[in-house]
């Protein structure tokens, strides 16, 4: 009887170490890097997103059809569209950087190394002290629509990298096609009728992306402007 409840007792004293968990919730590793400001029929991991939840390095964030998130960073903020999903994690110079994997994401920042957004290769980052706005759109696995409200962006692949000016809407594809090949020169008459075709260029590097020019920017979607304008500091 006394061996049956020591027994006991070490599994209650062991219970009671364990250190409690929200429901759905996943234990997570590192810094946090945000919190939940605002949530709408939003999520993070398995668990509705709350105001005030901490973020970690690698946890899920993603909204439904008619849903919202609003993050808070260290002088940056995201917001998630309808649809949308993305985490957050840490970039190889310590920089806190979103990677959308689906969906749209608005993001402000007050300072230049402020946050950085990362979809499938490419890298989107403020190029310049003071406020920047931006909003990226994942059309396709190697399309997006990238537009810059305010301040200015540098979109990069790799050491390839292209600034967006303010005001500015592009179409992006990444690792696009080659151009065709011009049409096989036509030799002289009686010369016969192998093609000559002409010597490629050297050293001819293929681009990791290709802007395409889709307008001036609208509106701010989903959103109010006087909320997107506000300092990402802004509790």
């Amino acid at each position: 009887m006394v061996k049956d409840i020591r027994s006991l007792l070490a599994v209650i004293v062991a219970l009671g170490l364990l250190p409690a968990m929200t429901p759905g919730a996943v234990p997570s590793a590192g810094k946090p890097l945000g919190q939940v400001l605002q949530a709408e029929r939003a999520y993070l991991g398995t668990a509705v997103a709350t105001p005030g939840a901490t973020i970690f390095p690698g946890d899920k964030l993603w909204t439904d059809a008619q849903g919202r998130l609003q993050v808070r960073m260290s002088g940056a903020q995201l917001y998630l569209l309808a649809e949308s999903t993305a985490s957050l994690e840490l970039s190889g110079e310590g920089v806190t950087a979103a990677r959308l994997a689906r969906g749209t994401v608005l993001f402000s920042s007050a300072r230049a190394g402020g946050m950085e957004l990362h979809v499938a290769t490419a890298r989107i980052r403020p190029m310049a002290e003071g406020a920047t706005i931006g909003q990226v759109t994942v059309v396709g696995p190697k399309e997006l629509v990238v537009q810059c409200k305010r301040g200015s962006l540098e979109f990069a692949v790799g050491a390839e990298a292209e600034m967006i000016a303010e005001g500015a809407s592009y179409r992006v594809l990444l690792d696009p096609p080659d151009p065709p090949e011009p049409p096989a020169a036509q030799g002289p008459a009686g010369a016969g009728t192998r093609e000559q075709r002409p010597p490629k260029k050297p050293g001819r590097r293929r681009r990791a992306f290709l802007f395409v020019f889709f307008g001036s920017v609208a509106a701010v979607t989903g959103i109010a402007v006087d909320e997107v304008l506000e300092s990402p500091d802004h509790p």
